[in-house]
C-alpha cells in the first residue's frame, strides 16, 4: 500500500515519539521485503500517479534508503554476532542490481542539495562493496555525465568522480590498483573541466570547483 508506506515515512520525522517509533518498526519489517529499496529511490524521483509525496516523504525515503544501503548491503560474518537477528538480513539481488544501474542515473536529475548528499553517500558506500568488479557501468555513467553541457548532469558527473576517487583514499598497495582506472579515464576530463571552469568564474564553476 504506497499510501501506507507514504504515511508512515513522513511520521518518522514526527515530533511525538510514540508515532514516530510505530512508523520506524512499520519500515523496518518492510525493508526486509524485495522491491523496497528500489521502491524508496523510484518514490523520490518517479512516485506514482497520486501517491501522496511531498518533500518530507522524500527526504526521509532517502535517509531509509541510505540506513538500508549502509547497514544491509553486505553482512560480514564478523558482525552477524553482534547484530539484533531481526536486522540480519541482506537487500535483495534484485534491488541491487537496479540500484547498481540507476542511481547514478537519478543523481544526474536531482535538484535537492539535501538529497543529492544522501545519494553521494550512498554511492560511496555501494562502491565499497562493488566497484569496480561488479558495477562497471559507474564509470562509463560518470564519464558520460562529464563530457555533457548541462550543468546539473556535470555537477552529478563530478560528484560521481569525487566519490569514485575517494573509494582509495585509506588503501595501499593493490587495493589501490581500481584507481588507476579512475585516474586514467577520468582525470583528464576532469582537467579539461577545472580549466574551462576557472577561465569563466560563476557561482555555478565557484561550487563545482568545490
Amino acid at each position: 500500500d504506497i499510501s501506507k508506506l507514504c504515511v508512515a515515512l513522513q511520521c518518522t520525522l514526527s515530533s511525538a515519539e510514540e508515532e514516530r517509533k510505530e512508523a520506524e518498526a512499520f519500515l523496518k519489517q518492510c525493508s526486509k521485503q524485495q522491491g523496497y529499496a528500489s521502491f524508496l529511490l523510484k518514490l523520490v524521483f518517479e512516485p506514482a500517479e497520486g501517491a501522496p509525496v511531498n518533500e518530507f516523504t522524500q527526504q526521509a525515503a532517502m535517509v531509509q534508503l541510505k540506513n538500508i544501503v549502509k547497514t544491509n548491503w553486505k553482512i560480514k560474518e564478523h558482525r552477524k554476532a553482534y547484530m539484533n537477528p531481526e536486522d540480519v538480513f541482506e537487500i535483495s539481488p534484485n534491488d541491487k542490481a537496479f540500484l547498481l544501474e540507476n542511481i547514478f542515473l537519478y543523481m544526474c536529475k536531482c535538484t535537492s542539495n539535501s538529497i543529492l548528499k544522501q545519494l553521494e553517500y550512498i554511492i560511496e558506500k555501494m562502491g565499497d562493496h562493488e566497484f569496480p568488479e561488479n558495477w562497471p557501468q559507474i564509470m562509463g555513467q560518470v564519464k558520460q555525465a562529464l563530457t555533457t553541457q548541462n550543468e546539473q548532469v556535470l555537477f552529478a558527473g563530478l560528484c560521481g568522480a569525487y566519490r569514485l576517487t575517494k573509494l582509495y583514499k585509506f588503501q595501499l598497495g593493490e587495493q589501490r590498483e581500481p584507481l588507476e582506472q579512475v585516474v586514467n579515464e577520468l582525470f583528464p576530463i576532469l582537467t579539461d573541466i577545472m580549466a574551462k571552469l576557472i577561465e569563466v568564474p560563476t557561482e555555478v564553476s565557484a561550487a563545482m570547483i568545490k
